[in-house]
């Protein structure tokens, strides 16, 4: 295989300073050259050899003193812009991540400048990745223990009455089981939910995209869930535009945000009462709003319902809600470079999704 031959820039540039010093060095050789030949012919019989020899010498080294001036001033920049680049390297060493270094010129060394700038850029996002994971797996740990506490004092406070009990009736018995199966699927359920939080906060997470119809996917999901809300005496009002809603999805992923929406409005609806589910687009991008009435509801801000563990308002306690569910949703939708938010007003919960359209 014949390689391309290629001259660099910087090589190019180093050759014509070279070139002119080598230019300037003959030109001062010759100078003194006819000013030794008219010295010489004056007084040529009055030299010795040494004399001559000396004048020859010198000659010669103000003709290399000359080359080697003139090369250094020529590339006196470069070697500046080289020491600049080395001290800016050893700053960003010494934990000064995301430190620029000026682009100089459009040769190698302008190239390992930009080079050295991503290289710090992609260190400093690294690294706030790392402390990013790190403070959020010491928040869910702190969040974890606050929240396993709870159900296990129950249930060991409650396999204790078991064990010691003298007299319990079957009614008694039966009863303290159930509580005991009731917190232990409340744990089950906390654990499964906290490491679907934790998988999706990796980095490295990787998406199974491909063109869904959204209004397709929304249809068949309301399907499943209007016998549910109908129990619960929630209606259902649908409002879908009659086109195609093209997205870009994990379709498991995005499922399971679905789930965990209406499933919150099963929730924390008030009873009997309607929901709405609303199908639009804006700005280019699918709108999916979802919402019910909930005059308990008291955050004073909306966007908490998104914080891990948020369980605080009297419209979700005593529900057996994790506070993973509605962050697992907001993180997926964030990883298909959508939005979700929520909005209360005059008794009513809105939560919103918007998703970029596969257009």
């Amino acid at each position: 295989m014949i390689r391309r031959f290629r001259i660099k820039k910087i090589s190019i540039k180093l050759l014509l300073s070279i070139g002119i010093s080598y230019v300037f060095s003959i030109l001062v050789l010759a100078v003194t050259s006819r000013f030794f030949m008219m010295y010489y012919y004056a007084h040529g019989k009055d030299l010795g050899i040494l004399q001559y020899n000396l004048m020859s010498f010198a000659m010669v080294s103000i003709s290399i003193i000359t080359f080697i001036l003139v090369f250094l001033l020529l590339i006196r920049k470069k070697i500046a812009y080289i020491r600049y680049i080395s001290i800016r390297v050893k700053s960003i060493a010494a934990g000064d991540l995301g430190a620029a270094i000026r682009v100089k010129g459009k040769d190698e060394l302008g190239q390992l400048s930009e080079s050295i700038n991503a290289m710090s850029l992609e260190l400093k996002r690294k690294f706030e990745n790392e402390r990013t994971m790190e403070r959020t797996k010491n928040d869910l740990i702190t969040g974890v223990s606050h929240d396993l506490r709870t159900p296990l004092t129950s249930i060991l406070g409650y396999i204790d009455l078991l064990k010691n009990g003298t007299k319990l009736t079957s009614e008694q018995f039966y009863e303290y089981t159930g509580i005991i199966e009731s917190k232990a699927k409340k744990l089950e359920k906390l654990m499964n939910e906290l490491f679907e939080y934790t998988r999706l906060s990796s980095p490295d997470i990787q998406l199974n995209l491909e063109p869904i119809d959204l209004r397709v996917l929304l249809e068949q999901m309301m399907g499943e869930y209007q016998p549910i809300f109908e129990q619960d005496g929630l209606q259902i009002h649908r409002k879908f535009l009659d086109e195609d809603f093209m997205v870009r999805m994990d379709t498991e992923k995005m499922v399971r945000v679905f789930d965990n929406l209406l499933g919150n409005i099963q929730k924390y609806s008030d009873k009997p009462s309607a929901v709405s589910v609303v199908l639009s687009k804006k700005d280019g991008k699918a709108q999916i709003s979802v919402s019910n009435k909930t005059e308990s509801f008291s955050a004073e801000d909306p966007s908490r319902l998104f914080e891990r563990f948020y369980t605080g308002d009297k419209s979700r306690s005593g529900k057996n809600g994790t506070g993973l569910g509605l962050p697992i949703a907001k993180r997926i939708v964030e990883l298909h470079q959508g939005h979700i938010h929520a909005a209360f007003k005059e008794g009513g919960l809105t939560l919103t999704i918007e998703l970029p359209v596969d257009v």
